[in-house]
């Protein structure tokens, strides 16, 4: 019987399902305009998320990392969660290319314990033989290197 190493997707969802264990909602690329508009519909929860709303779309072939190249085309710049009105059409631009990071945002409701999410995502990750940066601040993503 043979045995092959996990792959960085084993690993990730592995991290992703240990953080859902511990009642953390985990939404992956989620497709936004701007990364105000995809917060302001997060309210109420605790969330750890990817984003895939401006440029790039995150995707694994052969459980290793890539990166889509999206094109935004029909779309006013949002710069608030107030200003977000458009109808994006996006068109896919380029193919996949491997992917040597991924931002991991968190949030908590009005903030608060939004570093104790994050620790809880930075050793979830961890565990799983990920490398990841993060500064200690509620302000900055975990940035998980490939």
């Amino acid at each position: 019987m043979s045995t092959t190493a996990p792959t960085t997707e084993d690993r990730l969802n592995a991290a992703f399902n240990a953080l859902r264990t511990q009642g953390v909602t985990v939404n992956f690329n989620v497709e936004e305009c701007c990364r105000s508009c995809a917060t302001a519909g997060m309210k109420g929860e605790r969330i750890v998320w990817t984003y895939a709303g401006q440029v790039t779309h995150f995707l694994f072939i052969n459980g290793e990392p890539h990166e889509d190249t999206w094109v935004e085309e029909d779309c006013d710049y949002c710069v608030s969660a107030a200003a977000c009105n458009c109808d994006l059409t996006l068109r896919l631009a380029g193919r996949p290319t491997p992917a040597e990071e991924l931002f991991v945002y968190f949030l908590t409701p009005g903030g608060a314990g939004s570093e104790d999410l994050a620790r809880a995502a930075v050793k979830a990750l961890t565990d799983q033989g990920l490398t990841v940066e993060w500064d200690g601040s509620a302000s900055s993503a975990v940035l998980v290197l490939f």
